[in-house]
């Protein structure tokens, strides 16, 4: 990140079953995210994100139950940024049942919200980013 004066990274990573064993499925992340690409696909991992502070200025989650990561890259980027994804796995996320972010119908309610009373976004904007954030969202599954 320093060498690249770049102020947003993240990788990729690999799931756990719920018991720490190997679930065998990696996820690998583009290149580059923009804003308006992130709207479409939510693959940014939380567990993975560093932020350059020095550069970016301090930040913070919104005070939401819910995809509060989502909204803060998505503001980071809407500001003229951009993430970039290093082709490693360098991080385990373990999936557990019943979790917040297990119910995959309450997630994309939640994203819709996002999209709808976060972002503005008008309806057809937000019908289309919704339809490709469900279509990469069953390719990750």
């Amino acid at each position: 990140m320093e060498d690249g004066q770049k102020i947003f990274s993240f990788t990729g990573y690999h799931l756990l079953k719920e018991d720490g064993s190997q679930r065998g499925k990696v996820i690998t992340v583009p290149s580059v995210v923009t804003y308006e690409s992130l709207l479409k696909n939510t693959i940014i991992g939380c567990l993975t994100v560093m932020l350059n502070i020095e550069v970016l200025g301090k930040v913070q989650m919104p005070t939401i139950r819910t995809r509060q990561d989502f909204v803060l890259w998505l503001s980071i980027l809407k500001a003229g940024n951009v993430a970039y994804g290093l082709q490693e796995d360098l991080a385990s996320y373990r999936k557990v049942k019943n979790s917040i972010s297990s119910n995959k119908l309450n997630a994309a309610k939640r994203n819709w919200k996002i999209y709808r009373e976060f972002e503005n976004l008008p309806f057809l904007k937000a019908c289309y980013v919704f339809i490709n954030y469900a279509w990469n969202g069953l390719r990750k599954a």
